[in-house]
């Protein structure tokens, strides 16, 4: 009896470690520490996965993962959501990205893809930031190219001066840089037709 019970544990377990759904795309990616890795590895276990394509000298990529930052902890309490950053440079801006890192203290997994195989699977265009938000199957929800400011210059005597005002965006994410109303709106819907 005590046999058929563990037998019936190994194999329940063994189902559930193998029935997770995989990433669904399979590109050798280098982790910060330079060691390689498969994009296999962006998992999320069952919830939703932000994929965001980077560049160091990017200054709206690190706008948006700035405002991803200051939404993260509430994202990760309410949608169970994971963050994951892809440089699309080489690995010699490693020492730049770290510094980044540690300036900005964003809290992500960061990879590079160098060779950029996997942005060009994932995207349509060679323009940074792009997001691809996936659901719990793997299965893309939403793509974002660029972002969406909540700020704005000054235009004086027809010149754009340095001055930043803010625009008239309304809503959870007007204290940010980025407004991100669109991602958190896909995150719902993913979290009510999860629960249907």
């Amino acid at each position: 009896m005590k046999k058929l019970i563990l037998i019936t544990i190994f194999i329940l377990i063994f189902k559930i470690g193998f029935s997770q759904k995989q990433f669904p795309y399979n590109v050798k990616l280098k982790d910060i520490l330079k060691s390689k890795v498969s994009s296999k590895q962006l998992i999320n276990y069952g919830n939703p996965l932000i994929v965001e394509f980077f560049g160091t000298s990017c200054k709206p990529c690190i706008n948006l993962l700035n405002s991803f930052k200051e939404i993260y902890p509430e994202w990760q309490k309410e949608y169970r959501v994971k963050i994951v950053v892809i440089v699309i440079e080489k690995n010699y801006k490693r020492k730049k990205l770290m510094r980044m890192i540690k300036k900005h203290n964003w809290p992500f997994e960061f990879y590079f893809d160098s060779n950029k195989r996997l942005f060009n699977r994932l995207t349509e265009a060679n323009v940074i930031p792009q997001t691809i938000i996936f659901d719990r199957n793997y299965n893309i929800t939403g793509k974002f190219k660029g972002v969406k400011s909540n700020y704005g210059y000054k235009i004086i005597n027809g010149k754009i001066s340095n001055e930043k005002i803010k625009l008239n965006n309304t809503g959870n994410f007007n204290h940010l840089e980025c407004d991100l109303s669109a991602y958190e709106n896909i995150l719902k819907r993913m979290i009510t037709s999860k629960t249907k």
